[in-house]
């Protein structure tokens, strides 16, 4: 693939519970409760966005940390890590019902 550089994270569900298990994303007080007790959180809804935005945020920021350091990483690498790495997270992970991951 020509373009794979142009590519970021993949805003599921998984990458948001390392991120915030390495204190990389915090959530609000509300937003944390409604994570930590399984409840829903509406599709298209500010919550749900706001996890999905900043969660690619945060893949680019890492993905500039690395740069910095002279470490040329793509945004599917490091997307890559942290997906697996959440296998083994200590947080719930926010559940949204929807097919768009």
């Amino acid at each position: 693939m020509s373009n794979v550089d142009k590519l970021t994270a993949l805003a599921d569900y998984k990458l948001p519970i390392f991120l915030r298990d390495e204190g990389i994303l915090e959530y609000s007080v509300e937003l944390a409760e409604i994570i930590d007790n399984k409840l829903e959180i509406p599709a298209k809804s500010e919550y749900e966005i706001e996890l999905r935005a900043c969660t690619i945020w945060a893949v680019e920021e890492i993905k500039n940390i690395f740069a910095e350091m002279g470490v040329q990483m793509l945004s599917k690498e490091i997307n890559d890590y942290i997906w697996l790495a959440s296998s083994n997270a200590k947080s719930n992970h926010h559940r949204t019902r929807t097919t768009a991951y």
